[in-house]
């Protein structure tokens, strides 16, 4: 007698592979989330570096505008308001020693100019005798006090035409005219100093503006680099073929490879979740199979059985006809007939 199919060994199911086994946990940096934020913080730095440039260089700009338009500028007024005067005098003095201009007309002039050379002195002693050399303008500030009295002597002289004082006043004033020469050239030299620093600052400034804004810019493209890494090559790519084999899985077919189960993000997360689909389809699979190879042992045994019970049958007949024919006596044939009949009885008793 066949055995049953269902007490057969049943095969080995399919063991999901190991590395198809989701994990408990995605370290940080496996995070879609953490490297989103990493890139974010990096535009931020890069959008953020440029706006400080962008102020610092406003910033700078503004002074520096400011100091050549503002205290630059002060500086070359009063030095020239300073200057003037000076060389007004001079020249008017030297005019009348040679006899170019009539010392009674310019007689007035002289004092008049006096008093613009003493005012232009007292301005720019303010604004900028700190920064000159003490013993220079000491000295200028001597011949500044002497000026006026200077002015006065050199006006009455010309409006009497004493020209015999000319000579001893022009020496005097030959002697005020160098100290405030030397201030004049001093300023001078200090303003065009105030202005290349001024415009060194400004080139300097353009330069580091120009490393800044450069670096920024690399800082941005890296930004953009890694987004297009992390969004495209890392995750949706690889999304893309866990999709396709979700999809495959989902048409029934087990042979589809999971790809990205050994990644140790979120993807591969992911990934061996797809995986473990994969094992219980494979499964499923093949315990339809085995209850399909069930079936068939069954339907097989079924059969067997069925064609011994009809076996028996026709031998009997072919063994109880020679009985009918040689047995001499009713009485005898009589019991063998119904021996026959019991045995026929009893036959399908065994075979049952």
């Amino acid at each position: 007698m066949a055995p049953d199919a269902s007490h057969q060994p049943s095969p080995s199911l399919p063991r999901a592979d190991a590395a198809s086994k989701p994990r408990r946990g995605v370290s940080v940096l496996g995070r879609i989330g953490f490297r989103a934020f990493i890139i974010v913080l990096l535009m931020l730095a890069a959008l953020g570096a440029l706006a400080v440039n962008g102020l610092k260089v406003l910033a700078h700009q503004n002074t520096i505008i400011e100091e050549l338009g503002v205290r630059d500028r002060v500086a070359i007024d009063a030095e020239n308001a300073f200057s003037t005067p000076v060389a007004d005098f001079s020249s008017a003095f030297s005019a009348v020693m040679a006899g170019a201009l009539p010392p009674t007309v310019t007689a007035p002039r002289m004092l008049r100019n006096a008093q613009e050379i003493s005012q232009g002195f007292q301005a720019l002693d303010a604004l900028l005798g700190s920064r000159l050399d003490p013993v220079m303008i000491g000295g200028a500030r001597d011949m500044a006090a002497r000026l006026i009295p200077l002015g006065e002597k050199v006006r009455d002289a010309f409006a009497r035409r004493e020209r015999g004082a000319y000579t001893e006043l022009q020496e005097e004033w030959l002697d005020v005219q160098v100290a405030f020469n030397r201030v004049i050239s001093s300023v001078r030299d200090l303003v065009r100093a105030d202005q290349k620093a001024s415009l060194d600052r400004a080139r300097d400034q353009a330069e580091a503006g120009q490393r800044t804004t450069l670096i920024a810019g690399g800082v941005g493209l890296v930004g953009v680099l890694l987004t297009w890494l992390v969004l495209v090559q890392l995750t949706a790519r690889p999304l893309t073929r866990v999709a396709r084999a979700m999809q495959d899985l989902s048409r029934g077919d087990a042979e589809t490879d999971v790809p990205e189960t050994r990644r140790a993000d979120q993807v591969g997360e992911m990934a061996r979740a797809v995986g473990v689909f994969k094992s219980n389809l494979q499964a499923t699979h093949a315990m339809a199979a085995q209850a399909l190879d069930g079936a068939r042992r069954t339907a097989r045994a079924g059969a067997a059985r069925g064609g011994r019970r009809t076996q028996p049958d026709h031998g009997g007949n072919r063994r109880g006809e020679p009985h009918h024919r040689h047995r001499p006596g009713p009485g005898r044939g009589g019991k063998a007939a119904g021996g026959g009949q019991r045995g026929k009885s009893a036959r399908p008793d065994r075979d049952s």
